[in-house]
């Protein structure tokens, strides 16, 4: 009887889950609004025009809206439940390359007894040790170290993705404890990419450690934070032939710091290797394909471009044949871009974009539909992609300073250029639904403006969320 009354409770509590669910889902069906906030410039620049939206929620649930701009604007919505799980709403793995700066930062039950291999090889391996050393057993503790008392170099963790029908990388590993196999491939790359690029620790870095002794012989928990003065990173791109990497190295101003590399700095190029021993197979169009997997050659790569230490870069594409790089710089005068043949890194162009301002700022580079936008402080600059590359214009971006990082970047912005008129769209972020829209001419700005939707204000987090879709979220007709 109990049994029975508690079975029945349960599927009374999940029917009305269900009923509320619906009720949210139903809700949000029809009545997409959007409301526009002009924040510089006439809208008539806007006049006419036609954005189509594309939002996710969840894995079945999915609106799709068009935005008519104009004095008096209209949106016209479908929503779309399917009884298929919608793989948009997911983001596949991309091919990519980055690195994890903050490594091994919460750990549990940490055995801190001499010779236990848990622990050494990890970069702050001496410092959690001394600070058990201070801690009495029982006891929280927090406690500051100088870095550079106990690291040369800022350490740094690795993630690498590729795949084809035919080829497939995917390694990460962000510290060498003694307990790895060190004959992995993962961790044999891991150990060379780290000797090969160095970023040298800064005299006044601290790493902060919170540590709880559980006993004499067990570290029950530590949190790492280090207190970096500098940045450091790369820059990269990936395709059939291989791994394209420009490392950089900054203070907090964005000075442009001294690496240890170990073919200088530069745009450095390591080709595929293939594992004759790793096989897969894939289906392209009915057929199957033998695939194998690969690694970056360490051994066989190449500073294709050398580049000053004092030179910063603020970005780096490959285009989409790889017949050509593009590096934006920033220099003594201002910023540049250099065009590139590849494979063999020799320079076609070196082009003035625009002057720089005084101070280092943040800069954003976005390439799209054959053109390039690069933003940085109070100047924007656009540049045809055709052949050698030629500057459309530069302009102050206005009041659009503040937004460009939004409008360039993530998630995926879109890009037209008619008529001596630059537009772009872009979803504020991968989660909400709100976008942003900007038009440019040789005069400088000419419209910015956000769109709110309603359907933020209706979503519950409990219930579902949104997600945009990989492809353009937001796009002009």
């Amino acid at each position: 009887m109990r049994r029975t009354v508690a079975l029945l409770l349960v599927l009374a509590v999940l029917a009305g889950a269900m009923v509320y669910i619906h009720t949210k889902i139903w809700q949000m069906e029809d009545d997409v609004i959007f409301t526009e906030h002009i924040l510089a410039g006439d809208a008539r620049w806007m006049e006419g025009e036609t954005a189509d939206i594309h939002y996710d929620a969840g894995a079945y649930l999915s609106w799709d809206c068009e935005y008519r701009f104009g004095e008096t604007p209209s949106v016209q919505s479908v929503f779309h439940l399917s009884q298929k799980q919608n793989q948009d709403w997911m983001f596949s793995p991309e091919n990519e390359f980055y690195i994890s700066r903050h490594i091994g930062r919460s750990m549990w039950m940490l055995h801190s007894k001499e010779g236990d291999t848990q622990l050494q090889g990890h970069p702050f391996y001496q410092m959690i040790r001394d600070a058990a050393a201070q801690t009495p057993p029982g006891e929280p503790r927090e406690l500051d170290f100088r870095t550079i008392d106990y690291l040369e170099d800022y350490p740094y963790g690795i993630y690498l993705n590729y795949l084809t029908p035919s080829r497939s990388c995917n390694t990460s590993a962000d510290f060498l404890s003694d307990s790895m196999d060190q004959d992995l491939p993962d961790i044999q790359f891991y150990k060379a990419f780290i000797e090969k690029f160095r970023f040298p620790v800064s005299e006044t870095d601290i790493t902060h450690l919170s540590v709880h002794q559980e006993s004499e012989d067990y570290i029950k928990a530590v949190e790492v934070n280090q207190q970096e003065e500098n940045d450091y990173g790369f820059l990269s791109a990936i395709d059939e032939n291989g791994l394209y990497l420009i490392p950089y190295f900054e203070d907090a101003e964005g000075n442009p710091l001294k690496g240890d590399y170990s073919d200088g700095r530069g745009l450095y190029f390591l080709p595929w290797r293939i594992q004759s021993d790793t096989t897969f197979q894939s289906t392209v169009d009915g057929e199957t394909v033998q695939g194998y997997g690969v690694w970056p050659d360490l051994a066989h790569s190449r500073n294709l471009f050398p580049i000053a230490d004092d030179i910063h870069v603020s970005g780096f594409e490959l285009s989409q044949d790889s017949a050509t790089a593009w590096i934006v710089t920033r220099e003594d005068d201002g910023y540049y871009l250099n065009v590139l043949n590849i494979p063999d890194g020799t320079l076609r162009s070196h082009i003035f974009l625009m002057e720089r301002e005084n101070e280092p700022t943040q800069s954003s580079v976005l390439v799209e539909n054959g053109y390039m936008i690069v933003a940085a402080g109070q100047k924007l600059a656009l540049v045809n992609l055709e052949g050698d590359c030629h500057l459309e214009f530069s302009v102050d971006s206005g009041a659009a300073q503040d937004y460009m990082n939004s409008l360039c970047e993530h998630p995926t912005p879109y890009l037209r250029y008619e008529d001596g008129v630059l537009t772009i769209l872009n979803a504020a972020n991968h989660v909400n639904c709100y976008f942003y829209t900007a038009v440019f001419n040789a005069d400088g700005l000419q419209f910015l403006a956000d769109y709110a939707c309603n359907l933020d204000d209706r979503a519950d987090s409990s219930v579902l969320y949104f997600q945009n879709s990989q492809k353009n979220p937001v796009t002009l007709r």
